[in-house]
């Protein structure tokens, strides 16, 4: 409802509806992706602020402090800690899809490229389920009884997204043997991995790394 009224106040211009509707998004996610809060978190100040908005003519920088308030009862550094060490698979797949989607941009955008990926479509086509890569592959756990070492199999630092058919392809394989799939997706995300196997190897260290690497990125992009 408050991209909603956002879109209804013709009086803003381009910029200002964008900063607000950049807000709204990284409030929101905070709130329903990294917190993992259903619909009925926070719902009544959203329909109020929308309300404002529309018939309270709420200047631009007025609504960008209604949504901060919002926020403040969510803020980004907790955010992160529940993502830390945590399984980002079994309960987290559309919201991995969208962190890692985002991640994408962001190295686009760094690469001074165009985002505009065939595969991703068609990552967005399917279920997360066939879309989501384990690097160290779940067979390698589950032959050494770490079926229980959940923040690691299924953390952040040790996933990833492929499109479909390739994912299904390389789900047993050693890390090592995916490094040439990785590459050829054209996916800046899959070839930061591929690099980091072909020169440090993927071991518990390389992931936690890369844990953190995505969360301190996180932290800037989704903070207020």
């Amino acid at each position: 409802m408050v991209a909603t009224a956002v879109h209804l106040r013709q009086d803003f211009t381009d910029c200002e509806s964008t900063r607000i509707l950049r807000r709204w998004e990284k409030v929101t996610f905070r709130i329903y992706g990294m917190y993992r809060k259903d619909a009925r978190w926070a719902v009544g100040d959203y329909i109020r602020l929308a309300w404002r908005i529309v018939n309270e003519n709420l200047s631009s920088d007025e609504t960008l402090k209604g949504l901060s308030v919002i926020g403040s009862k969510f803020p980004i550094k907790e955010a992160i800690e529940n993502l830390r060490d945590a399984n980002c698979y079994t309960y987290w797949g559309e919201e991995l899809r969208y962190f890692l989607h985002r991640y994408e941009e962001h190295l686009s955008k760094q690469a001074g490229q165009n985002f505009d990926n065939e595969q991703w479509r068609r990552i967005w086509e399917t279920t997360s389920a066939r879309s989501v890569e384990h690097i160290r592959p779940q067979s390698w756990w589950t032959s050494r009884g770490r079926e229980s070492d959940e923040g690691r199999m299924h953390g952040l630092g040790n996933l990833l997204l492929l499109p479909p058919g390739l994912n299904s392809k390389l789900q047993d394989m050693p890390e090592r043997k995916k490094v040439d799939d990785y590459t050829k997706t054209g996916l800046l995300i899959a070839q930061e991995v591929a690099g980091t196997v072909s020169t440090s190897g993927w071991t518990f260290k390389t992931m936690k790394e890369r844990e953190t690497h995505l969360l301190e990125w996180a932290m800037q992009e989704w903070a207020d």
